[in-house]
């Protein structure tokens, strides 16, 4: 549904220790054709030469998303939705 690669913009980091960093940042680009937004956060291990995500946390989205998601806080009965036609599976 994304159209693209996100881009990560970096706002903070977190020495852990030598070989442990966190990073907060957001991660933006488009989803299903309009802006999207979301808060994320890495914990980075260095092995070696490299540096892996050893985490990854999703944080709130901050850009309003399509009407098409279900709020979790909600309940939902099932004959208030309208089906496609019996030629969808």
């Amino acid at each position: 549904m994304a159209s693209g690669r996100l881009i990560l913009e970096l706002s903070e980091s977190d020495e852990i220790s030598e070989t442990a960093v966190g990073l907060l940042g957001v991660a933006k680009g488009e989803f299903l054709g309009r802006p999207y937004e979301r808060e994320v956060e890495f914990t980075m291990v260095q092995v070696g030469d490299d540096w892996l995500v050893a985490r990854m946390g999703l944080g709130d989205i901050l850009t309003e998303m399509p009407g098409f998601l279900a709020d979790p806080g909600e309940t939902y009965d099932p004959s208030e939705f309208e089906m496609r036609g019996e030629e969808v599976p």
